[in-house]
């Protein structure tokens, strides 16, 4: 007698995709991956988007994608009392208004919602920036709404083109798909995570400098002005589980934007130091502007010095070869036939 190895039997895992333009595209490779690799999962993904092209691109590779997909074009704030409970959404937009506002409209949901950005700040750094809050995590998506609408105060048009595009930094164009690959390896891990019921593992709010190393972020609200680096480090330290040795970002944030603080707790100390910031507030931007205006006059300064010793050269040069073509007893003509 042999007996048989039951197969379980496959279930169709409902994810909704918030946004169909660059970040959701991102993302189709490891949706894709997940659907194939796994033996008890089908995706179906719900793509919304007030805009008909994208929703129409996205469904098109989605299918190509050998993924099934329902359009629904709309704002996805109009729609969340019909999307199903529990079923994770994805959230790919690329301004931080957008985040906030879903993750406020969900907060009181069973709906897991996981999201990605990327952003450039005022001194070039360019950071990618990823979340997952399970779906009974009520007040951390209320709160990460908070950090988000602060971080949308200061925030540049432009888009994917200062980031990423023709008008972004050179050194930046060649490191998106290692950033991608970062936030669609996350998309892939924790849906398989929420899909099983399995505990997720990852940070609530992670960010990366690097598209390499991921560094969990802690978020504090200010409200009297920018606190001081060791006050604000002793208090946001209170709020998450952070291993000695291991870096960690301190996302402080008033109506006024945000600031991304580095820090490490010591190995051996067990001290927090604090080394600078990333700033999306008005005054690390007219701090930025002051030092790009003070860069544009050295050049412009240098440019002028340039222009002077040019000038300085080509007068020489030009009295040189005058004096050169001067007859004088001491340089003649010579002749010959």
């Amino acid at each position: 007698m042999t007996t048989a190895l039951a197969l379980p039997e496959r279930r169709t895992l409902p994810v909704v995709q918030a946004g169909t333009n660059h970040g959701a595209h991102g993302n189709l490779p490891y949706l894709r991956r997940f659907h194939e690799d796994s033996d008890v999962i089908d995706v179906e993904i719900t793509a919304i988007d007030p805009d008909p092209t994208h929703v129409r691109n996205y469904t098109r590779h989605a299918a190509d994608a050998g993924l099934r997909v329902v359009a629904r074009e709309a704002k996805v704030e109009d729609i969340i009392s019909e999307l199903p409970e529990r079923a994770p959404l994805l959230v790919n937009v690329d301004n931080p208004a957008a985040h906030a506002r879903v993750l406020r409209d969900v907060a009181d949901s069973m709906i897991a919602v996981l999201g990605g950005l990327y952003a450039v700040s005022p001194d070039g750094h360019l950071l990618g920036i990823r979340y997952v809050f399970a779906p009974t995590a009520h007040e951390e998506k209320r709160r990460a709404a908070r950090l988000f609408a602060d971080l949308d105060a200061v925030t540049g048009p432009g888009g994917r083109e200062r980031v990423f595009g023709e008008r972004g930094r050179p050194e930046h164009l060649p490191q998106e798909a290692v950033y991608r690959d970062w936030q669609g390896t996350f998309v892939e891990k924790t849906l398989a995570k929420l899909a099983k019921g399995v505990r997720l593992n990852h940070h609530p709010i992670e960010l990366t400098r690097d598209g390499r190393t991921t560094l969990p972020v802690v978020a504090h609200e200010s409200v009297d002005g920018w606190e001081r680096p060791h006050v604000l480090a002793t208090e946001a330290i209170g709020n998450a589980v952070v291993l000695r040795g291991e870096g960690f970002i301190i996302a402080e944030h008033r109506r006024e934007g945000v600031r991304f603080h580095f820090a490490r707790l010591g190995k051996t100390d067990g001290r927090i130091r604090v080394n600078g910031y990333a700033g999306f507030d008005r005054e690390t931007l007219d701090a930025a502007e002051r030092a790009e205006r003070e860069r544009q006059l050295q050049h412009e300064q240098s440019l002028q010095r340039a222009d002077l010793a040019r000038q300085q050269r080509e007068v020489t040069e030009a009295l040189r070869r005058a004096e050169q073509q001067t007859v004088t007893r001491r340089r003649p003509f010579f002749f010959t036939d």
